[in-house]
């Protein structure tokens, strides 16, 4: 954070009159939930508000209630405001003064907001337009000489910008009472509730947060500047995040369908390993006393099965796997156990480890789409990035001598994955996922193939899983003795990657081994459970 400035004028000192700006704040904060890209709103550390960005840049707001009678102007605007009675108006004093002025911290950008309970006048108006959107080139160069005019032939910033500076990053905002920006406040937190969260808020459940985030945004702005701690006039995204989710969650709301607590693990991770862009794991199981836990796997891979075999409105209909016996059986029957059971290993590692929503592979075995080259989709959000969309193929190998040939088979399908069937893949995602069942994400525009692979390829990740038989694993095999078993079969997988393309150099990939003593054992002890829940 950045040194604020210690002056309580215009603070606490005058806080009496300032309830439309706690208000506006409180605006700002469900803003900030619905947007990675802020990190924190400062409550009077430099202007009445501070947005901090991820960025490093600064968006300075003023707020202005009962300054004009009617409308705003370019005169109101640049008028002196620091009126001494009997003398001089104090010079570059202005509203438009006071925001440039904020431009002076090195190396950071600034931007601003104006916010006002009247509306505007003439060339003003240009500034209520989306700033991304503003596409009027004359009324951008009129607006900018006329604030040049205003501010003044010397007046400059700290940072050497004026009026062409202030013009493209100022965003001028009109909400004519509390009212109108307590019914933003409302909409921000009910889309947070409903497409973050999965939950559905009543009237008065909105109402009580947003009451209790506007007595933090005032609580926050009460702390004097002289304490000299910008931390304490800050409320910070990831803390408000946490205390709206427990807030929200302790309200008897409908979830969506791939909850993200889910705590139980099948494995556990013993192994990583890294080669450019292509990351090794290693998974395992323990043994009790001389025996492999496959029990406990086959328990574990139950309560995740769902998730993988079953459709999204089937799992929103159903509260257990046990209910859904029938699907559960009639499903089976058509698949490959052994691929089932890797599936939901590496659905519950993905699962686990990341904020994930998966994409259930049953959806893509509806209708003529031809053959796919991935065996799993998984959707993984990220708090402050774009969100990324990983593809799989995954397999069982029940001979340890079949695992350089599944290793190329694998690798030759990621690899016309990413060469030649990419946009075929990302059209059916697109086409079959349902967001109604899902977290909010933003992998619709690398979906799209609008955009080609290349522009989107740092938002995708392509994993190749395989869970295969050990041979000589024992309960005496330590964790060493299998990282080199790993290492020589990721070390294949590298020379397979880049045989006659470079993937591994422009490709996340990541590689996945689980070794188990017998993988005969374990789809039978699986095949046995499911025979007694059907």
């Amino acid at each position: 954070m950045f040194l604020m400035d210690k002056s309580n004028q215009g603070g606490t000192g005058a806080k009496k009159g300032f309830y439309y700006q706690d208000y506006f704040a409180t605006l700002l904060v469900t803003r900030m939930l619905l947007d990675r890209n802020i990190k924190g709103i400062g409550c009077e550390v430099f202007d009445d508000i501070d947005i901090y960005h991820h960025d490093n840049s600064i968006t300075y707001v003023q707020v202005k209630t009962g300054t004009v009678d009617k409308e705003w102007n370019l005169s109101e605007l640049k008028k002196p405001r620091n009126n001494i009675a009997g003398t001089k108006p104090k010079p570059q004093s202005s509203i438009l003064h006071k925001s440039l002025q904020q431009d002076k911290i090195k190396g950071v950008k600034s931007k601003f907001i104006l916010v006002t309970d009247k509306p505007l006048y003439s060339s003003l108006k240009y500034l209520q337009q989306p700033i991304e959107s503003r596409v009027d080139i004359e009324s951008h160069k009129k607006l900018a000489k006329q604030i040049d005019n205003a501010l003044g032939k010397k007046f400059e910033s700290l940072n050497g910008n004026r009026g062409d500076y202030w013009v493209n990053n100022t965003k001028w905002e009109v909400f004519y009472d509390v009212d109108h920006i307590c019914k933003d406040i409302d909409l921000n937190l009910r889309t947070y509730a409903e497409n973050v969260l999965g939950k559905l808020l009543s009237i008065n459940q909105v109402r009580e947060l947003g009451s209790l985030i506007c007595n933090e945004s005032y609580r926050k702005s009460q702390v004097s500047k002289s304490s000299g701690n910008p931390d304490d006039k800050t409320i910070y995204r990831q803390d408000m995040i946490s205390f709206v989710n427990e807030r929200i969650k302790s309200q008897n709301s409908e979830p969506k369908v791939y909850p993200k607590e889910r705590a139980k693990k099948i494995v556990n991770l013993f192994h990583e390993n890294s080669i450019r862009k292509c990351n090794n794991y290693g998974y395992k199981q323990t043994f009790e006393f001389s025996g492999y836990r496959y029990n406990y796997i086959v328990e574990q891979l139950l309560s995740w099965i769902d998730e993988v075999i079953m459709k999204p409105d089937e799992l929103a209909s159903f509260t257990s796997i046990i209910t859904a016996n029938e699907i559960l059986k009639n499903r089976l029957k058509n698949e490959d156990i052994g691929k089932v059971i890797s599936k939901t290993i590496y659905n519950s590692i993905i699962r686990t480890e990341s904020d994930s929503q998966p994409i259930p592979m049953v959806l893509f075995s509806i209708g003529d789409k031809g053959e796919l080259s991935f065996d799993s989709v998984n959707i993984v959000l990220k708090e402050n990035s774009d969100d990324e969309l990983w593809l799989s193929t995954v397999d069982l190998i029940r001979d340890e001598l079949d695992l350089i040939d599944a290793i190329d088979n694998c690798v030759s399908k990621i690899i016309k994955l990413i060469v030649d069937d990419i946009d075929f893949a990302r059209n059916t995602i697109l086409d079959y996922k349902n967001d109604e069942y899902l977290y909010k994400h933003n992998v619709n525009d690398i979906l799209s193939t609008d955009k080609g692979f290349s522009e989107t390829i740092e938002r995708f990740n392509f994993s190749i899983f395989l869970v295969y038989k050990c041979t000589d694993y024992d309960s005496c095999t330590t964790e060493e003795q299998l990282s080199e078993n790993i290492n020589s079969y990721f070390e294949k997988t590298i020379e397979k990657l880049d045989e006659n393309i470079e993937i591994t150099k422009n490709v996340r990939v990541g590689v996945y081994f689980i070794p188990i003593p017998c993988c005969d054992t374990l789809v039978n002890k699986f095949k046995e459970k499911v025979g007694a829940l059907c």
